[in-house]
């Protein structure tokens, strides 16, 4: 913007025509474009020009070429807009760029210079110095252009004088001094440069400038080099000396350690129990210790440089081979065994490969212990331990060993067998993630207990790998073991014992209540007989009485019911008289699905399963007939909305057979599961249910030696 505003202003107070101002314009700024392209670009340009290739960069690119073009555009607007003849042309063009490329060598070098970043460093006999230069040039100028001296060169030492002692900046201030003297004095016709016309003698002053600026500023690019190659040298030199001082302290810190390492490797060789040995590429011992000697039976000089030949009965090709491998993958461990003093030791033997400080192999360095106490100490441990493990599986119940945090540190086959957890998932794992969670707090007790008290016994339910549950009795002893302290337990699993005892809990509740209801059965049966005997006879002696008669009908109806409830209760009570005879229980359940079908509602369906072959079974018929009938009606009650309704047969092997009852109702609920089959237990609302279906079936299955499981999900 600056160099647009300054043509346009400067061409407007020349009174030069608008097309020729813009067109000035636009060529001076494209002119200053190309020049700063062309220095970056070919000449890697950088201010504040103190490099040789910097002051001939400016005046080839910067002076010289974009000058002649720019010079070449202003005079082609001119010669268009016929302001300069054709003619003229080129004596106008050759005026325009002299002036235009004088111009930028004396004046660009001190507005770069003194633009750059670079400081200017003052002191008072620095500024007297630069006084006294600037009065030498002005001096020496005015005596020149006044005619005192009549040779120009004269300044030239001046301008020496500024390049050596002042730089680049100095220098281009010199040429902005020493240029502003000459062309004011040649404008007022004083000078050895005054020619024929002003003009001419303008640009003779010139050419003049031009050439001392360029070669002053070529001796201040080359001074300046010169120092900064003497400062790179000074840098690199120091750099070195430093380098040099650091390398000969790490060496000096290098030996001293070698040294020390030596030492320290020599005593540990000397010091240590062990056999050692180093060898180099070639299987020749360098370096033994006294133990490799004693144990060998040799002296120094009759193995060191000497190679495995006759030093033992060991095989020759096996130890040069471990040797090989050491040196191939870094290291080598094995066993061998030597017959010394009548007996047989085996010792343990590691190789590792030795590397220089370039990492090539030098050599192994080899180390043999004598491991025949601990390998005998081992195996008496594994012969212990084989045989605590064979005492601890042979325990006819669960032994376990658990730590102060209760978490399984051991435990023998039959704890994996029964709880289906191998040992390893078991070790480390709490002992009370095996135990239901609403159990965990007494079970946590017992063992807060076992560790205070020494002692503690509790049955628990222990859940095991498939989600089953059994029922073990556990004893647990504290006891310290190698310092720390611990619960050894055993466990007797008595979940088939806890069955027993609940079916004859069972057992002997049903046979209490069966008595109690035999009894009240049969003398609630001879009042029912004899109610119904009076009924009949009241039939007899009134038969012409209808309201009487409908009376005595359902009178006669309530005492059948009531018969109907004595009879179950006998049966309950094992006081009906059982007839058993062999029978197909397929060919019973298909019997009993006749009558079912009438039985049951629409919206159940009925559908058997039922096993290839017969199944004979040594039943009452008319009990197996009611066991079917009492299941199957229970099983419809639990689906009010109606549902799927199977019956199943099968086989179990031996003399056993197997007959389900399946429903898709609603469940049995868990907290009610255990007492549907006590007698007169029933979940139904008044009125509609006695409570004794399940229970007599229960009594008619374990009367004949069956059993009755029940399923609900």
């Amino acid at each position: 913007p600056g160099i647009v505003v300054a043509d346009v202003a400067s061409s407007l107070v020349s009174g030069l025509p608008f097309p020729i101002v813009v067109t000035l314009a636009a060529s001076n700024v494209a002119q200053v474009l190309l020049a700063v392209w062309l220095l970056k670009r070919f000449a890697g340009f950088r201010n504040p020009m103190e490099r040789v290739r910097d002051v001939l960069g400016l005046a080839v690119f910067g002076s010289l070429l974009t000058t002649a073009a720019g010079a070449a555009v202003g005079v082609g607007a001119h010669v268009a807009l016929s302001s300069v003849p054709v003619a003229a042309a080129g004596t106008f063009w050759l005026t325009w760029w002299l002036a235009d490329a004088i111009g930028v060598l004396l004046l660009t070098p001190a507005i770069l210079t003194w633009a750059s970043w670079k400081a200017v460093r003052f002191s008072a006999r620095r500024v007297a110095e630069g006084g006294a230069l600037a009065v030498t040039l002005v001096v020496v100028t005015l005596m020149v252009f006044t005619g005192h001296l009549h040779h120009p060169y004269l300044i030239a030492p001046a301008m020496v004088w500024a390049a050596f002692r002042f730089g680049q900046r100095g220098t281009a201030t010199a040429i902005v001094l020493v240029s502003s003297l000459g062309i004011a004095m040649t404008s007022k016709g004083m000078g050895p440069f005054i020619l024929a016309t002003p003009a001419a003698s303008l640009l003779s002053l010139q050419v003049f400038l031009g050439v001392v600026a360029v070669t002053a500023m070529l001796l201040a690019a080359i001074l300046a080099e010169r120092q900064a190659a003497r400062e790179a040298l000074e840098h690199a030199l120091a750099e070195v000396e430093s380098r040099v001082r650091e390398r000969t302290d790490e060496l000096e810190s290098a030996n001293a350690a070698l040294q020390l390492a030596q030492t320290q490797w020599s005593q540990f060789l000397e010091t240590s129990p062990d056999v050692m040995w180093i060898k180099d590429v070639e299987g020749r011992y360098v370096a033994v210790n006294d133990v490799f000697l004693r144990f060998w039976g040799k002296r120094r000089d009759q193995v060191v440089g000497r190679t495995d030949d006759g030093l033992g009965t060991q095989d020759l090709a096996a130890v040069r081979a471990s040797d090989a491998a050491a040196m191939r993958d870094g290291s080598y461990q094995s066993e061998f065994t030597e017959h010394l003093g009548g007996q047989e030791s085996v010792f343990h033997v590691k190789k590792v490969g030795l590397h220089d400080g370039e990492g090539r192999v030098v050599g192994t360095l080899g180390v043999a212990r004598d491991v025949t106490d601990r390998r005998s100490a081992e195996d008496a441990l594994q012969r212990e331990k084989a045989f605590t493990d064979a005492v601890v599986d042979s325990l006819p119940g669960i032994f376990y060993l658990l730590d102060t945090q209760g978490r399984f540190v051991r435990c023998n086959k039959v704890a994996e067998n029964l709880t289906g957890f191998p040992a390893a998932k078991l070790y480390r794992k709490p002992a009370l993630l095996m135990v239901p969670r609403k159990d965990r707090p007494i079970i946590e007790r017992k063992l807060e207990e076992a560790f205070e008290v020494g002692q503690a016994e509790s049955e628990a339910t222990i859940v095991d790998a498939e989600g089953r549950t059994r029922v073990f009795l556990l004893t647990g002893t504290r006891a310290d073991i190698g310092g720390e302290t611990y619960l050894v337990g055993h466990g007797t699993d008595i979940t088939e014992r806890k069955k027993m005892e609940e079916h004859l809990l069972q057992a002997q509740k049903m046979e209490a209540v069966g008595n109690l209801a035999g009894g009240v059965a049969h003398d609630f049966n001879n009042l029912l007989q004899a109610m119904l005997s009076l009924t009949q006879l009241i039939r007899s002696d009134r038969p012409d009485a209808p309201r009487r008669l409908a009376r005595l009908a359902e009178l006669e109806d309530h005492i059948k019911r009531g018969s109907r409830l004595t009879r179950q209760l006998l049966l309950f009570s094992r006081q009906e008289a059982v007839r058993p005879e062999t029978l197909d229980l397929n060919e019973a359940v298909l019997e009993a699905e006749v009558l079912l079908h009438r039985l049951l509602r629409e919206n159940i369906a009925l559908e058997n399963e039922l096993t290839a072959g017969r199944l004979p079974v040594e039943i009452d018929r008319s009990q197996l007939n009611q066991v079917i009938m009492n299941l199957a009606v229970n099983a419809s009650d639990a689906m009010p909305e109606g549902g799927r309704l199977t019956l199943r047969t099968g086989a179990l092997g031996g003399s056993w057979v197997l007959l389900t009852v399946e429903d898709t109702g609603h469940g049995i609920p868990e907290e009610i599961r255990g007492r549907i089959f006590e007698p007169f237990f029933t979940t139904k609302g008044a009125g509609k249910g006695t409570g004794l279906g399940l229970s007599v079936v229960h009594g008619i299955v374990t009367r004949h030696g069956g059993t009755v499981e029940v399923e609900s999900r």
